[in-house]
This record gives C-alpha cells, structure tokens and sequence, in this order.
C-alpha cells in the first residue's frame, strides 16, 4: 500500500497525495444512513396527493407538472446532524399518510396511464447547462422560446403548453430549495454550537442561491447538482450523477486557487454527497469518472483521484463509480482503481473508450456527446445530458430459447439444432421488439416529465417532452442472458451427443426432463467434459461468436417509434437469477431454478483457465455493437488481491484486456468463506459489498439464489 501512495504522490498533479483516515463526520452520516430508511415513500405520496387535485380530464403534462410542484411545495424538508448537503424525503410515510395512500392510489396511476412501459430515467441530466445557467437562465430560455412560436404552427397550443409546465415546476424548484434555506435559518437560531450554527447559515447561503442561479463556488455546484438529482429522482426513476469530475472541475480549481477551499473540503463534501445519494434507492445511481473530454483530452484531473477517495470513505453501494479508460489515461489513475478493487470496495467498474466511443459513433452519437458516455446505472451507455434511450428494453431468455428448441422436435443433426435455437431466439427478439414499440407509442401519449425535459438536450429547443420525442437520441437496449450457458450446452450436446455418441438426443431430453433425477452421472459428465465458454477454448468460444453475432444481427433489424434503432446488449443485473427460477435444467449440467450464466463472465465455476482466459473469450466478440451493455465480472479470492503487487498486475490484465477490444470489466474481491458466514450471520456483515450483475449490492441483500451464484464464481 505505502509503495502505491509514493509512486501516486511522485506522479503529476492529477494524481493523488496520500490519504488520511476517513473524517468523523463521514463515519458517523454513513451510519446514520446504513441504519436509517431508504426509499422514496414521502415523494410518491406527495405526487400522487398533487396529481388528485388537478381537474379531471387536464392534459397529462399538467397533471404531472401539478403533482411535482405539490411535492415541491409541500413535502417536509429535513436537515440532519452533521450534513453539508441537504435534501431528503426518504423518512417513512406517517400513519395518517398510510391511511390516504389507497384512495391516491388510483391518482398515482397517472404515472403509467396509457399503458406506459419501458424504462424510465436511467440516464443524466446536462448538469453543466445547470450549473452555468441555474433555473433562471433555463427560464428564459423557455420564455424566449415561447416569445418565437409560429401562430401558424399546427402544435403551437401543446409547445405552448409544454413551456408553461417547464416553467411551473422549475419555480417549484426555486420554492423548495428556498424551504431548506428558511429550515437551515430557523436550526441556526437555536443551535447553540457555533461550529454548526455557521454551517446551518451557510447552508441557508447556498439554498438561496441555487439551483436559482449559475453556481458560484464549489459547495454551491454539489448541492445544485444535488438538488435536481433528488427532484428528477422523484419525477422519473433512478438517475445518473454523470461526469462529475469534468462538470465539477471549474469550480474546484477556482475555489483552490482563491483558498477558499482545501482538498480535505472537498473530499469531506464528496462524503457527505455520496452518502445522501444512498437515501434514495436500493438500486444503484452511477456516477462516471476518467475518460476523455468533449475535445478528446485526457479528462483524469485531481477531482477524478478525490472520487476515488471519497469511495473508499463512504464504501456503500451509491454513487455506483465507474471509471472510463482511455488511451491517454493516465496508468497511475488505473492502478489507483485496481488497487480500490482490490480491497473488495467492487468499485470502480473500469470501461474502455477505445471500444464504447466508436461504438456510439457506428450508431450516430455525435463524437462529443459519445465520449462523455455513460452507464446507466449498471453498463448501459447513454450520451449525458441528451438521452431518451430506453436502457432495458427488455430481457431476453436465452436458455429458455434453447429449451423451447429442444422440445419442439428432435434434431437430426447438430446444425439441425443451432438453426433451431436461433429461429427460436430471432422469434423472441421480434416478439420483444413488437412488445417494446406498443410501450413507446403508449408512452409518446401518455408519459411525462416537465422537469427533467428542462435539462435534457434538446427538449427545451424543439418544444417537445422528453417522452414525445425531445431528446437528441432514443436508441433501445434489448438484453440477452444466458450466453454463456447457451455456449456451454450446445458445445456439451455436441460433444456428447453427436461426436462421441455417449448419450442420445431423447436420453438427454428425459434427464432434463427430470432434473437430472436419476441421471447424476450423465449431469457430472455434461459439467466437466465438454469444452467450456470463458476458456479461450475455439471450440466453445468460436459457437458462441456465432450466438452472438446472429443475436446482434437480429436486433439491429428493427425500428422504434422514435426513428431511432435497436442495438443489443449483454447485461443481466439480477435477471440471470429470476430467469434461472423459470428454466428448467439445461446441458451443460445446470440443475432446474439455478441462476444462468452472468452477462458475458463464463457460467459460475467454469473458469478453469482463469481471469484471463475469460477475457480471451471476450476479446473475440465485436462489442462496439454492443453498447446496449457489456458486463464482465471477475472474481478472485482475498488472498490473491491482498498482495502488494496485485493493483499492478490487475491494472495491466486490463489495460491488455482493453487494448484487445474489451468493453467493461468488475472485480468481486471476497472468499467463499465470508460469502459463506455472511449468508448464516447476515446482521455483521450488512455492509459486505458484492456485484451482481452489472452493479453492486450487499450480499446479505440479495435474493438466496443470487447469494448461491455468486458463492459458486469463487470456487
């Protein structure tokens, strides 16, 4: 550890001095929030309650912008002990509020009026147009907007309409941040430590200035970024911090070079900042660091080394940190992300911009909106500030293909079945495309988003709401899971069946059949013999390239309503779990209800090569089409990351890995054993910190199945 931190402090300036340990306050606002509530009941309440007091039959955009203004004006503000930054509404619903909740309910349903589907938010709002212009300036842009308008204009009166609701409900946000000023003055009056009573006042200083106006220091740009991250929370579903590093920067190194801030500031402010990000949901909200900017420059500064500080102070499981490497990404900074991984932290997730930016290019992003992508909020990669992809649209059943294949007729040669599998696989891609598209055109009627749509390029600009087509790009995301099982038993049904001829194609359909009953043998024979993906063996390997591409050639087929294309992707979150529950066994020797293999990682227990074997494998599919999602975690016991070598051996597996065409790489760092006593003593070890699926969560969390699968990765 010492000989990391000196080569880091001999480093440039971008990189990192030594740390301290973690501030008191962290420690204990990271407490309070581990043992505090987490949710959004307060906000859900407060907008459906405003949502029932619009007149019926009121245009959906004012229903919406009502119910946000109503949380806006009416949900209780709360300032906690030790916070720097504020907003919260994460505190349980009170009886009285529980007792209305079912009559709201059927006003709540306005959310998904229309049928409205698909997935919501999963993205990041412009928050340098925030920062430079606050509320006011997006004010007048919508005043001059609606000054402009065409009388001739057949859509003028919905434009119209679309502006007035922006503008509601940005002074709605002035309101509400005006609230916690008037609660910071009114704890200052009686706080008799005049520590705290000068930061309450200050508190009150900065509440009265943003979102309102540009931010003018440091402390102002975090809680205006947090302020809209929490409103536009509550309006949509989970949000992405975006490249805060590159947004943050200005008001940084200004605040340093006028002393009025120090680096222990501002990681002190980082703390606080993350861990208000994890009163609000369970799931992860990312946040991007590193990469390149706009202009293609490194974009690893000092801030992007205090992120990583602040990580390991707060280790929680938001912001969930992902880190984009590049070309001329400093190695420093990739050592100083391995060698957090490495302490089981599971953060950052490392991306590589020499894959993802061409990727997003091949799709038509703009080169400057495709490198400051990001991943919402697992490995889905949208352009910040001007995104309308839907991110998960929607999970495809992999294995459930390859069942339905075998039931339908028996093969008669191996090509027989492959052909099967995959006219069985193009079906579900067509059916889910048809699925997706009924969603969309139900959300271009009835879905809406007032505020968000404010800090969304180009929205304001075309006069148009996020969901009926405002945004710059709108690409969907279909999800493929269970290659990798897939891979492994097409190539065991080969081997077995059609090579060796050790078994028959209706012996094996019986022992599925049954769950492997009284066939114990045959399933240990189709687990260990054949050939295994995530091996860098040609022989799986080179079948599931040809899965993979059929599957890709198949979603790019297709259309959505907003014009824009399909374009797959990988990614499982916790779906390998619920789809594992659906599924009966499988050839490669994996008992009916157990989890599927996780994204493009090998099946669980199947790297005999190792790491780098299954990177290997990886490195053979083309995953610049595949910017819908990429996940490939890698799991190593704590003894081997423990070494004093292991961050820069792991930074250069990857940097290698990247160079060679990868796309995304997580570490899990634990061993079977403290997986094995955290699932038996679940209450010490609540904070123990494990990915998933694309994102991290704490193991004693997760569903027992997905416990089960991720103990199996580290045997």
């Amino acid at each position: 550890k010492s000989r990391i931190y000196n080569m880091l402090t001999q480093c440039p300036k971008s990189a990192a001095p030594k740390r301290e340990a973690m501030p008191d306050r962290i420690a204990r606002l990271r407490d309070a929030c581990l043992n505090g509530p987490v949710g959004l009941g307060r906000c859900s309440f407060y907008r459906a309650e405003g949502a029932s007091r619009c007149p019926e039959g009121a245009p959906l955009i004012r229903r919406s912008a009502a119910a946000t203004v109503h949380l806006f004006d009416n949900v209780p503000v709360e300032i906690k002990p030790d916070e720097l930054i504020v907003g919260s509404s994460a505190a349980v619903l009170s009886a009285t509020d529980k007792d209305q909740w079912e009559e709201l309910e059927r006003y709540h349903g306005f959310l998904n009026e229309g049928g409205r589907g698909g997935m919501t938010a999963h993205m990041a709002i412009d928050n340098d147009r925030l920062l430079k212009e606050g509320t006011s300036g997006t004010i007048a842009r919508i005043e001059r907007k609606l000054s402009e308008l065409d009388p001739a204009d057949p859509v003028r009166r919905r434009k119209a309409e679309f502006y007035d609701c922006a503008r509601s409900v940005l002074e709605g946000m002035v309101r509400f941040a005006n609230r916690y000023a008037d609660e910071a003055e009114r704890l200052a009056a009686a706080e008799r430590d005049p520590a705290r009573k000068e930061e309450l006042q200050r508190i009150a200083q900065i509440c009265r200035g943003v979102p309102e106006h540009p931010a003018e220091s440091f402390r102002q740009a975090l809680q205006s970024v947090y302020f809209l991250f929490m409103a536009t929370t509550a309006e949509a579903g989970l949000m992405s911090l975006g490249r805060a590093d590159q947004y943050l920067l200005p008001y940084y190194e200004a605040d340093v070079a006028s002393g009025a801030l120090t680096r222990d500031d501002a990681r002190e402010l980082f703390g606080c900042f993350f861990i208000k990000t994890n009163e609000w949901h369970q799931a992860p909200q990312s946040l991007m660091i590193g990469g390149q900017t706009r202009e293609g420059k490194s974009a690893v500064s000092e801030l992007s080394y205090l992120f990583l500080d602040a990580l390991e102070d707060v280790r929680m499981t938001n912001p969930a940190l992902g880190a984009a490497i590049a070309e001329n990404t400093p190695e420093e900074f990739l050592i100083r992300c391995a060698e957090l991984n490495c302490r089981g932290i599971s953060f950052p997730a490392l991306f590589n911009d020499r894959t993802i930016i061409p990727g997003l290019v091949r799709n038509g992003v703009r080169p400057e909106d495709a490198r400051r992508y990001l991943h919402c909020t697992c490995t889905e990669i949208t352009p910040e500030g001007c995104s309308g992809i839907w991110v998960v649209a929607d999970y495809i059943n992999f294995a459930k293909c390859l069942e339905l294949a075998l039931n339908d007729a028996v093969p008669a040669t191996f090509a027989d079945l492959v052909e099967a599998v995959k006219q069985q696989l193009a079906t579900a891609v067509k059916d889910n495309a048809e699925r997706q598209n009924i969603l969309a055109r139900a959300r271009m009627e009835g879905g809406r988003y007032p505020l968000l749509s404010c800090f969304v390029n180009d929205c304001i600009e075309k006069g148009l709401d996020l969901d009926e087509g405002g945004a710059r790009y709108y690409y969907f995301y279909p999800q493929l899971v269970g290659l990798a099982t897939v891979t492994d038993s097409l190539a065991a049904i080969r081997e077995l069946v059609f090579e060796a001829g050790e078994v028959s194609i209706e012996q094996l359909n019986e022992a599925l059949r049954t769950d492997f009953a009284d066939a114990e043998d045959l399933r240990l024979r189709l687990l260990n013999k054949p050939s295994k993906y995530g091996n860098d063996d040609l022989a799986a390997d080179d079948l599931a390239v040809e899965l993979a591409e059929f599957y890709m050639d198949e979603v790019e087929k297709y259309e959505n309503p907003y014009g824009a294309g399909y374009h797959p992707g990988f990614l499982a979150w916790i779906m390998h779990g619920i789809f594992g529950k659906e599924t009966g066994a499988t050839p490669d020797g994996r008992r009916s209800g157990a989890a599927l293999s996780d994204s493009l990682a090998a099946a669980q227990g199947r790297a005999a090569n190792g790491p780098t074997g299954v990177l290997a494998t990886v490195e053979k599919l083309d995953l610049t089409r595949a910017v819908g999602a990429v996940v490939v975690n890698l799991t190593f016991s704590e003894q081997l990351l423990n070494d004093s070598k292991a961050p820069r051996s792991l930074a250069a597996m990857i940097r290698s890995h990247f160079n060679r065409g990868g796309f995304e790489v997580q570490i899990n760092c634990a061993s079977r054993e403290t997986l094995l006593a955290a699932k038996a003593d679940p209450e010490s070890y609540r904070d123990l910190m494990v990915r998933v699926g694309g994102y991290s969560d704490y193991f004693t969390r997760l569903d027992p199945v997905l416990q089960d699968e991720i103990i199996q990765r580290t045997e």
